[in-house]
């Protein structure tokens, strides 16, 4: 039997160790308690100190190198 794969990202200043490698944004926001996830925006840090918005519905490939990095934003009411 194979061995499952972890793997480990970093939401806000927490780490968490997943098995789903394509996890959706709202997965991610749920693993890190931001429920509901409608209420938060979630972006993933990357190199050079970039950013990209990661949508609800959209799919995070955790198969590349390195700890994935995400910070999530509380939406105002007259956001979204």
């Amino acid at each position: 039997m194979p061995k499952k794969i972890k793997y480990r990202v970093r939401i806000d200043d927490t780490h968490y160790v997943i098995d789903s490698r394509n996890p959706t944004g709202r997965e991610l926001l749920v693993i890190a308690g931001k429920t509901p996830p409608e209420q938060y925006r979630l972006d993933q840090k990357l190199r050079g100190g970039l950013t990209k918005k990661i949508e609800l519905d959209e799919r995070v490939n955790l198969a590349q190198p390195g700890v994935e990095r995400f910070m999530t934003i509380p939406l105002d009411a007259t956001e979204g």
